[in-house]
């Protein structure tokens, strides 16, 4: 008993420690409670799962993908085992939630739309249609519509989210940030940019109210209303906005992180469009580089770098490279995500362009 209580103050310092940042410290004091209590209380507790989720999560925010991914495999597996409580079953739809979202992240989405269902239904059943973790599971489900090109499926999820959230916290909490951000990210995605913007700019004030200016959430934020700013032409803001956004990415989570690379991108797209190619090409190699690193080379995601870097060797002249690497990218699409995917068109389309010399490939 009293090795179990040792593993539970452990974990609760590593979830505050994960809190701050300090994903190392907490990584090792997952990794003692876990030691702990898989000695104390065997390999099938839901303790055990509870401390694999927060360890997971740790991995995740590290951009360590595969551990990640093993740790809610087996918080999945061991929740399946045990039988129903309030507790089990709210660590079950977060574990399946936390999976879902993870194969969303390495390119799955088939199989990331199967759990997702499967934590929704069980979060409904379980938790009620009111429950805060039927909310994220909303939000998350959302995300991975956009990666599938499925725009209109979206506003109903983050609408239905916000409505539980602004139940349970008020119109004002600085917690509904993460739902105004994707709401802007939404319009961005329809091409309503102007409208995203207030969403955007929204999710900055309401972050700000709870973190500091350089915290990597508030970052994100920044980044998110930079790129509804490049999408109106309003570079000079959104290249400040960019540049702070890379800074915080790079001192908190290190140079090679994927929020990093997806920065990194933004910042290419903007010197692109200003007509520094030279730069824009350097960007989006250092891009591509982090993203072959962390998602693999032929992820979609990867291939949206590819897309972009072709666009800016074109500019420059150095069209032989630039057709092999749109070439690759249009190859990854067609088989990552299909032919009929909105950045699958878009590729087709620049690789076409590029083939008849045109001089005005879109990204």
């Amino acid at each position: 008993m009293k090795d179990a209580s040792r593993a539970v103050e452990l974990h609760r310092e590593a979830v505050r420690l994960r809190g701050e940042g300090k994903l190392g410290e907490a990584l090792d004091l997952s990794n003692q409670a876990l030691e702990i209590l898989e000695r104390s209380r065997g390999p099938v507790h839901p303790d055990v799962a509870n401390v694999l989720l927060c360890r997971g999560e740790v991995h995740q925010e590290a951009a360590r993908f595969d551990e990640s991914e093993r740790d809610y495999e087996r918080a999945v597996a061991i929740l399946d085992q045990i039988g129903g409580s309030a507790t089990i079953d709210r660590l079950r739809v977060q574990s399946l939630g936390r999976l879902a979202g993870m194969r969303h992240i390495r390119g799955r989405y088939e199989e990331a739309e199967q759990l997702f269902e499967r934590a929704l239904d069980e979060a409904e059943r379980k938790l009620g249609p009111l429950d805060l973790d039927l909310a994220n599971l909303l939000n998350d489900l959302a995300v991975l519509r956009k990666s599938q090109g499925r725009f209109d499926a979206m506003a109903p999820l983050y609408l239905r989210a916000l409505a539980i959230q602004r139940k349970a916290f008020g119109r004002n909490d600085p917690r509904l940030a993460t739902l105004y951000h994707n709401l802007g990210g939404l319009e961005h995605a329809r091409g309503r940019y102007r409208r995203g913007e207030v969403f955007a700019r929204r999710a900055v004030d309401l972050r700000l109210r709870l973190l500091d200016a350089g915290h990597t959430a508030v970052a994100a934020d920044q980044a998110a209303l930079a790129a509804l700013l490049d999408a109106q032409k309003k570079y000079d803001e959104a290249e400040v906005l960019y540049r702070k956004a890379l800074e915080a990415f790079e001192r908190s989570l290190g140079p090679d992180h994927y929020e990093v690379a997806v920065t990194l991108n933004n910042l290419a797209a903007i010197a692109h469009a200003r007509g520094r190619n030279g730069e824009a090409v350097e960007l989006y190699r250092r891009t591509l580089r982090i993203k072959e690193a962390r998602l693999g080379a032929a992820h979609p995601d990867t291939a949206l770098t590819l897309n972009n870097l072709a666009m800016s060797l074109s500019e420059l002249g150095q069209i032989e490279e630039a057709t092999r690497v749109i070439e690759r990218a249009l190859r990854i699409l067609e088989s990552a995500v299909g032919p009929d995917h909105p950045r699958t068109v878009v590729c087709r389309r620049n690789h076409q362009r590029l083939a008849q010399g045109s001089e005005t490939p879109g990204t």
